[in-house]
């Protein structure tokens, strides 16, 4: 019998926003495997859901990014995606496409 190996969990944690594109509504959580976590949240939603950006960050950063939001909460860590927020993920992954480190959040928003 075959052994399952289990995935080798990184050291370092991300920030992610996940969106579902049809209601616009983007869960922004910490996680050290985010793709999984994009994985896991996909199993039990009938929609597609999308990576909308990721990046370094800790549970502290996650919770900055709630406050950011708070306006925009709908429950737990789901957010209505405004405007502002689709300008800020895109900023953010211009930044990242640059090779820029993130700053979270980013020194304007803080």
């Amino acid at each position: 019998m075959r052994r399952r190996r289990t995935p080798r969990v990184p050291d370092v944690q991300k920030v992610y926003f996940i969106r579902r594109p049809d209601t616009k509504e983007v869960k922004i959580g910490v996680s050290r495997m985010p793709l999984h976590r994009l994985t896991i949240l996909q199993c039990g939603s009938a929609a597609r859901l999308e990576m909308a950006v990721m990046f370094d960050g800790t549970y502290r950063d996650e919770a900055t990014w709630h406050r950011i939001f708070h306006e925009d909460r709908i429950g737990f860590e789901w957010f209505r995606e405004s405007p502002r927020m689709t300008t800020i993920i895109e900023g953010i992954r211009a930044a990242i496409a640059r090779g820029a480190m993130i700053d979270t959040p980013p020194g304007e928003l803080a």
